[in-house]
């Protein structure tokens, strides 16, 4: 009997570990699109050439951000990048 409560106990475990990391590729995978959907504008008006290094810059850094799990930080610097890109 204690060997199966082991056994469901354990497996609930890797459940919730499969579980979890599904979540946060789902949530990478949101994070990447949000950035890409802020881009969207640069498609009917794009940067100048002088323009152009800064907004790559901006939007690489978002996305190494969103990489990292670092959600609340890349919500932040994507701000100042629809920022950048609303200047436009």
């Amino acid at each position: 009997m204690i060997r199966s409560a082991t056994k469901l106990t354990l497996a609930a475990a890797i459940g919730l570990a499969l579980t979890a990391s599904a979540a946060q590729a789902e949530t990478t995978e949101v994070c990447l699109k949000q950035t890409f959907e802020v881009a969207q504008p640069m498609q009917a008006k794009p940067p100048s050439q002088e323009q152009l290094p800064a907004i790559e810059a901006q939007m690489e850094k978002v996305e190494n951000l969103c990489d990292a799990k670092q959600f609340a930080e890349a919500d932040k610097e994507r701000d100042v990048l629809k920022d950048m890109i609303a200047k436009l």
